[in-house]
């Protein structure tokens, strides 16, 4: 009886530490290419601390840059569907801490995988569902250069005029540098049926599972090689607030065009599906944040109910054995 209620309590101390942790191509996908994020600055070393550079193979010798991710646990990146929707991947390099691809720092981490999850929904049509996992067995250690981005909690949404954050790897072209760095810039949150009546003449339809980012005059976008990389935004208006992820760069019509923003996959639509093949699959409590102001610390009484029964199952599991 003792030894029940023992796990009990720590199925709701489970859950209760997740609080704690804190292209151009026409209408088509943002993968690796010569570009860059369009209209950026150079970022300084550590300042976007859950970007991942996603190198992949097809012999398991020689890795080609393919996409962006973002770092969500020790052993987690989140991407894009698209980077992996091709045949013959037989191995994925990532490279966590990074600030230059060609030069990395001393702060880079490497892991090397052959275990990613595309959602089963995934349309190469439309992106939809333009969502990915990529798992590596070996975790990393947190410090300054690398650590994971939060998941937003429901209370945690962004809406039109909202201000947040792109980032990716590129060349600057013409410019002479050899070294490809890290870029950010910043971008305005475009509502849905704005950013539907822009791209009509392209027959493109934006659903709500998709989030628009960019500006009307353009000149600010992400472009080919930012794929997979995060659309970060702040949990609240406070320039202190920590960074959620809530969008995955997935297509976009050209780079940088007046009324042709980015095109995101929103984090909020997909939140149970990443916390679903991660947790069960590993045990890494992945962390989701929501608004200091609302009071609600998780996303949903669905998850909650089903993180904390998780907890207790795993109980049971070890009284059987």
């Amino acid at each position: 009886m003792l030894f029940l209620l023992a796990c009990a309590l720590s199925a709701v101390n489970f859950v209760a530490a997740v609080e704690d942790t804190r292209f151009e191509v026409t209408g088509g996908n943002r993968i690796a290419g010569d570009g860059r994020i369009v209209g950026g600055s150079p970022a300084s070393d550590g300042q976007w601390p859950w970007q991942v550079a996603i190198y992949t193979s097809l012999s398991q010798e020689n890795y080609t840059f393919t996409c962006g991710g973002s770092l969500i646990s020790k052993n987690y990146v989140l991407s894009a569907a698209h980077c992996f929707n091709r045949p013959n991947i037989t191995g994925i390099l990532l490279r966590i801490g990074v600030h230059g691809l060609t030069n990395p720092s001393s702060n880079t981490v490497e892991r090397y995988t052959n275990s990613y999850r595309i959602h089963e929904d995934y349309n190469a049509s439309t992106y939809k569902t333009d969502v990915s996992l990529i798992y590596f067995n070996d975790i990393v250690t947190y410090n300054s250069y690398i650590q994971p981005i939060s998941l937003p909690a429901a209370t945690v949404t962004v809406s039109g005029g909202e201000s947040c954050v792109i980032s990716g790897f590129g060349e600057t072209n013409g410019t002479g540098q050899s070294i490809a760095q890290l870029r950010y810039a910043n971008v305005d949150i475009i509502d849905t049926t704005t950013c539907n009546n822009w791209y009509s003449a392209d027959n493109i339809t934006v659903t709500n599972d998709q989030i628009c980012a960019g500006f009307e005059a353009g000149g600010i976008d992400t472009c080919q090689g930012d794929s997979g990389g995060p659309l970060a935004c702040r949990v609240s208006n406070s320039s202190d607030s920590p960074y959620v992820i809530q969008g995955i760069t997935s297509f976009g019509v050209g780079c940088a065009l007046a009324r042709r923003p980015g095109v995101y996959t929103s984090i909020q639509s997909y939140v149970d599906w990443i916390v679903q093949h991660t947790i069960s699959e590993t045990g890494e409590r992945i962390p989701l944040i929501s608004d200091p102001g609302n009071g609600a610390m998780y996303h949903g009484l669905a998850v909650y109910s089903w993180l904390w029964l998780l907890g207790l199952h795993r109980c049971v599991q070890l009284i059987v054995e």
